[in-house]
């Protein structure tokens, strides 16, 4: 389990803070200042830590400014309410990673997201997580690619709706199946609503749709009419799901080959309610090593937050074909 460490002279502050935290599956450890901070650095050899600045004993900037002579590589997350732009930029030139004012809005959609991004870069050592061969060029490519796709998805679902969607910059990962990130690890047993495809072409797998629960509500609610919560609601959450699925799915795989310059036959959508483990269970091959391309992307529709995740599941031999294809394409544009 990945250990956070924070670091506040405020028991309301920790406190909040590691509710928040645990509630995302990470493990976490609490100091009241920095130097009991540089202390439970040596004991417990946390991946991140996030620190205030007003502290008695040794305050943020001087815990910040000893690491730096010790060379200590952890990324550091500041929460303080010292808002002066100053304090900020030294704090950066420091080595600090990001910086949030207190009280941090952790029930703010944008601002829970910022921080969230912020942590995973900092525990898992950069914005995407992979142990596969892939650039960090490559990842910047899939990744417009499949924000390509979510605008085409955005249009389709715009006149369904006749309502402005807003769309968030898709991040994307790229792992093992026996490398799971965070970002699914978080779900852990929950029964997810999912929308399956499986693909023929130059390359060939499986893709899946995944919403969690109260993104696929408020997300059927929006295109049906139906108050959330109703019976006729539930009736109507499969078939809706699976249409919304298929242009989801069909607009980001179309950008893909379009740009590409390739072509892949689908099958038809397959719905299912699962979780993250039952999931990967089903798709999996125990003959082939398999590689997840995963992107997730945020949309609004007045003002409703819709989560989805992106998955493309590629044996290796596949995964070398999109990423030949990907290469292919960089040439072309230089």
């Amino acid at each position: 389990m990945t250990k956070v460490l924070i670091i506040d002279d405020s028991v309301l502050s920790r406190n909040m803070l590691r509710r928040f935290l645990e509630d995302y599956g990470y493990e976490v450890v609490e100091a009241s200042n920095g130097e009991m901070g540089l202390e439970k650095i040596k004991e417990y050899q946390p991946q991140c830590i996030i620190t205030d600045l007003l502290m008695p004993k040794m305050d943020g900037i001087q815990f910040l400014k000893t690491l730096k002579e010790k060379k200590n590589t952890i990324p550091v997350i500041i929460f303080t309410a010292n808002i002066q732009k100053t304090i900020a930029l030294e704090c950066k030139n420091l080595g600090a990673y990001d910086f949030f004012y207190k009280p941090p809005r952790l029930d703010h959609y944008a601002e829970k997201e910022k921080f969230l991004e912020a942590l995973e870069a900092c525990t898992t050592g950069k914005g995407s997580i992979t142990d596969v061969d892939i650039s960090e060029r490559q990842v910047d490519i899939l990744t417009e690619l499949i924000n390509i796709g979510m605008g085409r998805a955005a249009a389709s679902l715009n006149e369904l709706l006749s309502s402005f969607i807003s769309l968030q910059i898709p991040r994307v990962w790229v792992f093992r199946i026996d490398a799971i990130p965070d970002e699914l690890k978080k779900f852990g047993t929950t029964s997810l609503f999912i929308v399956r495809q499986d693909f023929e072409g130059p390359f060939a797998g499986k893709v899946a749709l995944i919403f969690p629960p109260k993104s696929a509500t408020s997300l059927v609610s929006a295109l049906t009419g139906e108050n959330e919560g109703s019976a006729d609601l539930d009736s109507l959450r499969a078939g809706t799901l699976c249409e919304i699925g298929n242009i989801l799915i069909n607009s980001v795989m179309g950008s893909i080959c379009n740009v590409l310059e390739c072509a892949v036959n689908f099958s038809l959508p397959d719905y299912t309610e699962a979780n993250i483990p039952t999931l990967l269970e089903q798709v999996i091959s125990k003959s082939k090593e398999k590689i997840i391309l995963m992107a997730k992307t945020c949309f609004t529709i007045e003002e409703l937050k819709i989560e989805g995740h992106f998955l493309l599941l590629l044996d290796t031999e596949s995964f070398d074909s999109l990423i030949d294809a990907v290469n292919a394409l960089e040439k072309k544009e230089i």
